[in-house]
């Protein structure tokens, strides 16, 4: 399994306290499957949109244990220690310094997390950006106060996946970027071949798809009845010249 973690500093109004802020763990191209066998994870934040709420991951494992990590730095560690010792659980939380959390979270992050500005509902994004990832890897969940709504893979909404694949030249369709609405409330995710996915936050349905392929597939129509007509068309005429 193939985790990556990035840490970088924030400073947290009014406060004059610094707080570690650090990426979400991104589980690249896990299927969905392979999440139940996390056993260990790391002390990690993430702010909603509109900074108002904060969202805060407790490593499972010792204080000492995590602060022993050798890819630390010494102000790493200290702000992993802070995080641990002012903040009780896992969760959601104002982002105010507050260390009263609204709801509890007691499992690892399925992925990269965006936090709506609601405070309520988080997108944990995959990492389905290798061209070697498969149908079954693990594209989006959405979730409700620690509840998951709805979570899919890129199956789930990506059609023809193994035609996609031979037209893309045998690399699997991949996410290129993803964009969050927080007024409308929507998630929508862009592949590698231009098709864009959008999804419904509060309920996880996919509510769009906008793609190049249905327009391919006429083009690719059109040339291979031209194909199929033209050869038919110029023997047909041939063969009315011979008989005058």
């Amino acid at each position: 399994m193939l985790i990556v973690r990035a840490y970088e500093m924030i400073r947290m109004t009014p406060s004059s306290h610094w707080f570690a802020f650090a990426s979400a763990v991104l589980l690249f191209g896990m299927p969905s499957s392979a999440l139940a066998d996390i056993s260990e994870w790391y002390t990690d934040a993430a702010e909603s949109t509109d900074g108002r709420y904060l969202f805060v991951s407790l490593s499972n494992r010792p204080l000492d244990v995590e602060l022993k990590d050798e890819g630390l730095t010494g102000e790493e560690r200290d702000q992993i220690e802070h995080f641990r010792l002012y903040y009780p659980v896992s969760g959601m939380y104002l982002n105010d310094n507050s260390n009263t959390p609204l709801w509890k979270f007691d499992e690892p992050w399925r992925g990269e997390p965006i936090v709506a500005p609601d405070g309520e509902h988080v997108i944990f994004q995959g990492g389905w950006t290798s061209p070697s990832n498969e149908q079954d890897s693990q594209a989006v969940e959405f979730t409700r106060r620690g509840k998951s709504i709805r979570s899919h893979v890129v199956s789930d909404f990506i059609s023809s996946w193994q035609l996609k694949r031979l037209l893309n030249g045998g690399r699997a369709p991949t996410c290129k970027s993803t964009n969050f609405d927080p007024k409308a409330m929507t998630y929508t995710i862009v592949t590698n071949q231009g098709e864009e996915y959008v999804f419904n936050v509060k309920n996880g349905n996919l509510l769009e798809v906008r793609s190049p392929f249905p327009l391919y597939y006429s083009i690719f129509g059109v040339v291979v009845a031209g194909l199929i007509i033209a050869p038919a068309y110029w023997i047909r005429r041939r063969k009315a010249r011979a008989r005058v």
